[in-house]
């Protein structure tokens, strides 16, 4: 498996329905809908205030970025 660097445009949050989303949907509420698809971890990947439907298949995701 390699590995990519997000670099300085990027931001990953560890969305796990814990306290630290909770918080986080506190402040923007968005955050609070971000959750595993099918029991599966879930990319959200959004740009300018529009999210993308969230992907479960890390090529799907490498697509995205």
């Amino acid at each position: 498996m390699t590995h990519a660097r997000l670099g300085p445009p990027h931001v990953l949050i560890a969305a796990d329905q814990a306290d630290g989303q909770t918080w986080l949907a506190s402040r923007r509420p968005f955050l609070a809908e971000m959750r595993p698809i099918d029991g599966r971890a879930a990319a959200y990947v959004c740009e300018n205030f529009t999210c993308q439907q969230p992907v479960t298949d890390p090529a799907a995701l490498r697509r995205m970025l």
